[in-house]
């Protein structure tokens, strides 16, 4: 089975001078990230950002906590 593209909104607590903080962005990821693989996240702006290898997944409630090597990003369904 596929799994669907999932709207999301994500926040990114950058880690060091070169990541910018990104608060509530409105985007597509196409899959579920997993440990090892990298996280893509298409925003509705068109831009789109990959990151570093995940390290950890964690689901608290409808938000998905992914900790990558520089960043933390938080991932909560987009209802609108």
């Amino acid at each position: 089975m596929q799994q669907q593209p999932l709207r999301v909104v994500m926040s990114r607590d950058g880690s060091d001078a070169n990541h910018d903080v990104l608060r509530d962005v409105h985007g597509v990821i196409l899959r579920n990230p997993h440990v090892g693989e990298l996280l893509q996240i298409y925003f509705d702006n068109g831009r789109y950002l990959v990151t570093s290898k995940v390290k950890r997944v964690d689901q608290v409630g409808d938000e998905m906590i992914v900790e990558t090597a520089n960043s933390t990003y938080r991932l909560h369904p987009d209802t609108n």
